[in-house]
């Protein structure tokens, strides 16, 4: 969720790697910021989750490094 904050704000970065955040995720950061967690507890409750990547193109140029290199019929 930062990410795209800071990306709405900035409009700076042609290209933007980083984690999705699923629902267990904000979970933990919205009781963070409640306080129900401390800075020390939310970091251990977030180390061990996996989360895939999101990618941002933020700019036509960062749009020209993207290239098919493949494409199967399902």
């Amino acid at each position: 969720m930062w990410m795209l904050i800071e990306i709405r704000k900035t409009k700076n970065y042609d290209i933007v790697v980083g984690p999705i955040a699923d629902d267990g995720v904000v979970l933990q950061l919205t009781n963070y910021h409640e306080g129900i967690y401390s800075p020390e507890q939310a970091a251990m409750l977030l180390q061990d989750k996996y989360l895939d990547q999101q990618y941002y193109f933020g700019t036509e140029q960062a749009l020209r490094f993207l290239h098919k290199i493949n494409v199967e019929t399902l």
